[in-house]
């Protein structure tokens, strides 16, 4: 193999690919990113895997001689970031090595053969594809990736979940048990799709689609779907040639809990406030809140609420002006939780449903179509 590419390209071919490329694994091989160019084209070719999601990529190159090779990701994109010239020429060497040239950086880079590149993962076939704007799809994951669980053992939780919804739409939803996030979307010509009883992305996967989508700006991109898989292709029109950029995730394994029965319906009391009034106020007061829990009492009444914490060290309080003409009301909620709706959510102003102090929390925002969230209460 011999190419020259431009460095900036080759940066973003190495950071890109070496996002899904693990660090470290006892598989060798899914530490490298593959890179393939044929005779005479315009592009070269990139494959990383983690055996659950697979990234491949078109590139701008001028390639002299074909071949493959696969190179450590990690150690590629450290040269690609430090490159001084606005060229990189790479050849293989009669040693098996990869000779990278960069200005005056000369390197000799081992790589490894391909015949031990895994094949891709299993079950990501039979998808059916949905033209989106990135920035929609971007917003819609802004919303309810953060509800995901952290907790990797938790298969079914650490995901978003993905369903059909009426004719033509789709309904995102994630929860780590604690808070809930669901976004409807209609009318997306979701109806030729088929879910089954829906799919669940991989939190891994879920970050890099969002990435993906912010590079994309207004762009459209291609979403497919299906029972067993997510794929995420975007076309950077901006390059010529055009920088093409594929993600397939493999659908987690397991069952999303019916997430309908944690969304209050009983009688509730409606509170509205600014959303940026609302957070600004939650930063200050949960400096004094327990560093585990981040426990904060909302207190309403008489068009006022009133934000209370407590830890070892001291407490802090804070009231506003709100519209609220329920009775006195109290409940305690972990404050990274509302704060994480109120950095994702566009409303200018939130409405939040109280009942009692063990009843959860309902929230909505007239700027947020189609999104309801849910916080679970703590007792404080």
């Amino acid at each position: 193999m011999q190419l020259t590419m431009f460095s900036a390209d080759l940066k973003r071919l190495a950071s890109a690919a070496g996002e899904t490329a693990p660090r470290k694994s006892e598989f060798l091989i899914i530490t490298h990113l593959r890179l393939a160019a044929e005779a005479g084209a315009d592009s070269v070719q990139v494959t990383a895997t983690d055996l659950e999601t697979l990234f491949t990529g078109e590139y701008p190159a001028r390639v002299d001689e074909p071949g493959v090779v696969c190179l450590p990701a990690a150690r590629l994109a450290e040269i690609a970031s430090l490159a001084p010239s606005d060229e990189v020429s790479l050849a293989s060497l009669a040693d098996g090595r990869m000779g990278i040239e960069a200005g005056s950086a000369r390197y000799r880079l081992a790589g490894l053969g391909d015949d031990t590149w895994p094949e891709p993962p299993a079950d990501t076939g039979g998808l059916t594809g949905l033209r989106l704007p990135a920035s929609g799809l971007a917003e819609v994951l802004a919303i309810v990736a953060p509800a995901m669980s952290r907790d990797h053992t938790r298969f079914n939780l650490a995901a978003v979940f993905v369903q059909r919804h009426g004719e033509g739409g789709l309904v995102f939803a994630a929860t780590d048990g604690h808070r809930l996030a669901v976004v409807t979307r209609e009318g997306l010509g979701a109806a030729g799709l088929e879910l089954g009883a829906g799919l669940l992305i991989p939190r891994s996967a879920v970050g890099r689609l969002q990435k993906m989508c912010g590079q994309a700006g207004d762009d459209t991109v291609l979403l497919e779907l299906g029972p067993g898989a997510a794929a995420l292709t975007v076309d950077h029109l901006e390059s010529q040639p055009v920088v093409r950029e594929r993600l397939v995730a493999r659908g987690v394994q397991g069952q999303f809990p019916d997430y309908t029965v944690v969304i209050p319906t009983g009688p509730g009391h409606r509170l509205t406030v600014g959303r940026a009034t609302l957070a600004e106020a939650l930063k200050r007061v949960a400096l004094m809140a327990t560093r585990e829990f981040r426990g904060v009492r909302l207190s309403a009444a008489d068009d006022l609420l009133s934000l209370e914490a407590l830890c070892d060290t001291g407490r802090a309080e804070e009231s506003m002006a709100v519209n609220y003409q329920g009775p006195p009301v109290a409940v305690g909620v972990n404050a990274g939780y509302l704060l994480d709706f109120c950095a994702a959510l566009g409303s200018d102003e939130l409405s939040l449903v109280l009942a009692d102090s063990k009843t959860a929390i309902k929230i909505t925002g007239e700027g947020d179509p189609g999104f309801t969230g849910v916080i679970m209460p703590l007792q404080m």
